[in-house]
């Protein structure tokens, strides 16, 4: 790997430097050497003290200046080549000048690793990535990854939301709901669009979410108003949630095929249907049929009917999914 050998060369330059200051010798590196029962003087390690510091120093920065990786804004930060031959006292002159260049260069490399080759933080002797025991793992930042298999998902827009005056007020709406419902496995992602994800590992929670959704957009439509409520859909599959170290939350999938695309198609059937049937959009949800026996656990759901959703009528969704009308107070 290109990146391996970026490091393999500033070894190189950072332990030839400090043999110049005479603050490092070979005899003490390959002390330090026997005390891990390795020997300093086998082929394999001969280039540590063996390799040419100034040749080191520019074969590192031909390589940037030809890097044909990602990160080449990341990697831009040259080594001081400099031989002792022509001025002997050139390492201790400007000590403090190649220190700062190789703390430079030493710090773009670990820029790179953490852009490019990240790694989950986790305590010593735990396993890096999702165990078969464990469906949580630590990240390098500090956010929680979590995989939710089987989960229940609930999906809703805002209808006709652009241009009007009320889609800022029934987004308020929607995240004010979401916040009083909040209990734990439960998750939603707050983004800046008009579309949200919700999933739970109870379908009541989402079906009281609903239709407390439902009985706001009641009491804020207008007539005249383009926002006529939102479209709604309950669906079931595996996501991963990543918690911040702020308490953000982000969605996204966990196995392909992708449940996300899926889910958010649903609800181009509540409109498709509340034409057909001369319904409010905003009164009905849309049932995933796939799941219907998962998601519907309660005897007193209206079914309203069903309909098969293919290719032409939505992106993602093929299927059939049924109707049931969400209860009034």
């Amino acid at each position: 790997m290109d990146i391996c050998y970026q490091m393999r060369l500033l070894t190189v330059y950072v332990v030839q430097f400090l043999i110049d200051l005479e603050v490092l010798s070979v005899s003490l590196l390959d002390e330090r050497f026997q005390k891990s029962d390795i020997s300093l003087h086998i082929k394999k390690y001969t280039w540590l003290t063996k390799q040419d510091q100034m040749k080191s120093a520019m074969e590192f920065n031909s390589n940037l200046k030809n890097w044909n990786n990602p990160g080449q804004s990341i990697l831009t930060h040259e080594l001081i080549p400099y031989s002792l031959e022509d001025e002997r006292d050139f390492a201790r002159t400007h000590a403090k000048t190649i220190f700062e260049s190789l703390n430079s260069s030493r710090d773009q490399i670990y820029r790179w690793l953490s852009e490019y080759c990240p790694e989950p933080n986790t305590p010593e002797g735990e396993f890096p990535y999702f165990s078969p025991e464990s469906t949580r793992r630590t990240l390098s930042d500090g956010s929680i990854e979590q995989i939710l298999p089987n989960t229940f998902i609930f999906t809703l827009d805002i209808i006709r939301s652009t241009d009007s005056e009320l889609s800022s007020l029934m987004k308020d709406e929607i995240i004010a709901t979401l916040q009083r419902f909040s209990q734990p496995h439960l998750f939603y992602e707050i983004t800046g669009n008009d579309a949200f994800v919700v999933c739970a590992d109870n379908p009541q929670v989402l079906w009281d979410i609903a239709c407390a959704v439902k009985l706001r957009a009641e009491r804020i439509r207008i007539p005249g108003d383009t926002m006529k409520g939102t479209r709604k859909g309950l669906s079931y599959g595996s996501l991963t949630t990543i918690e911040s170290p702020n308490g953000s939350i982000r969605i996204k999938d966990a196995w392909t095929p992708h449940i996300i695309p899926q889910a958010i198609s649903l609800l181009d059937g509540v409109d498709i249907f509340a034409a057909k049937k001369s319904l409010d959009p905003n009164s009905i949800i849309a049932i995933d049929d796939r799941y219907r026996g998962r998601i519907v656990t309660t005897s007193n759901i209206e079914n309203l009917g069903e309909l098969f959703l293919d290719k032409s009528m939505t992106k993602h969704y093929i299927g059939t999914c049924s109707f049931a009308a969400l209860q009034d107070v």
